[in-house]
């Protein structure tokens, strides 16, 4: 139900997430010049908006492999695609690239992987200026300080930090979040703690829209995050690898995931699906009978995540 005093919808989204919108009061994305949603469970793009052919966009993308990668799977949702006009399409590229780019750097950098705390920074380390122990097992950005500069420490300093998997996702969020809204993230982050998906509210709107969205409600795309379980693990740090999608993977027809990819999880590096398990598994308890699998289900970061 719409409300004319406040202006705006007095009911949550009903299909939540899986509507792609991290504001669930938000009507079709905010843009019903080019959209619809008569029955509340679907967005319908009329197509005022300029829509270029899947040839034009391939030709104007060519060479970049995650935009080419997005129109593809998009291609085959047709009017289930997560945008609405071509100025649209150019920023969810932008952002996925800037996910992508932000694992590999966390690849490249000298981050070391912690299998018990969240996030902990070394001893007389420059981080201190911004950073502070939350007294969780994670850390925090000081009051007062700018949580931009802080993240953008994390990679000058990154020797003196270590994260889990989990948090080391939410490092790849944030830091593509930080390059692509760049001088807004602080008005769009009051607040900034790093403890995995155990965490402060202002973390968790890192995806609003994180929660599990099932491959067959909603396309996988380069930059989502997915995880390889390992029921049988011997130690709990193994139970779970929290990874980055970077792209590569086979599709069906109808642009669902199948197989293939390279995926990157702190801790393990980048690899295939099968090098996630064979490693996984290598973690396996004595007389371990079932094997380490890659979960069907991604976890999406909003590009524009609501504002405090």
């Amino acid at each position: 139900m719409f409300d004319p005093t406040i202006g705006r919808w007095t009911t949550e989204d009903p299909i939540g997430f899986e509507a792609g919108d991290a504001n669930l009061f938000r009507y079709v994305g905010n843009d019903p010049t080019n959209a619809t949603d008569p029955s509340g469970l679907k967005i319908v793009f009329t197509g005022t908006g300029p829509h270029p052919t899947v040839a034009e966009l391939r030709k104007k993308y060519e060479g970049r492999a995650v935009a080419l990668e997005i129109i593809s799977t998009a291609e085959a949702w047709k009017a289930n695609a997560p945008f609405k006009n071509a100025d649209d399409l150019d920023e969810v590229i932008r952002f996925r690239e800037g996910l992508v780019q932000a694992a590999r750097a966390l690849q490249k950098s000298k981050i070391t992987f912690n299998p018990k705390l969240y996030a902990e920074i070394a001893d007389k380390s420059p981080l201190k200026e911004f950073w502070e122990s939350d007294g969780l097992g994670g850390i925090r950005v000081i009051a007062g300080k700018s949580r931009a500069e802080a993240l953008d420490a994390l990679f000058k300093n990154d020797k003196d930090l270590s994260v889990d998997c989990a948090t080391g996702t939410i490092v790849v969020s944030l830091k593509a979040l930080r390059d692509f809204h760049k001088d807004n993230f602080d008005k769009l982050f009051p607040k900034l703690n790093l403890r995995g998906f155990r965490t402060h509210p202002e973390v968790r709107r890192v995806g609003q829209g994180v929660g599990a969205i099932l491959f067959t409600a909603a396309p996988l795309f380069p930059g989502d995050r997915v995880m390889f379980k390992n029921p049988d693990a011997k130690e709990d740090a193994w139970k779970n690898e929290n990874t980055v999608y970077l792209g590569g993977g086979k599709f069906d027809a109808q642009g669902n995931y199948v197989s293939g990819g390279e995926f990157f999880g702190h801790g393990i590096g980048i690899r295939s699906p099968e090098g996630m398990i064979e490693r996984l598994n290598a973690k396996r308890r004595e007389g371990a009978t079932q094997s380490a699998y890659m979960e069907k289900a991604a976890g999406k970061t909003a590009r524009n995540p609501m504002p405090p």
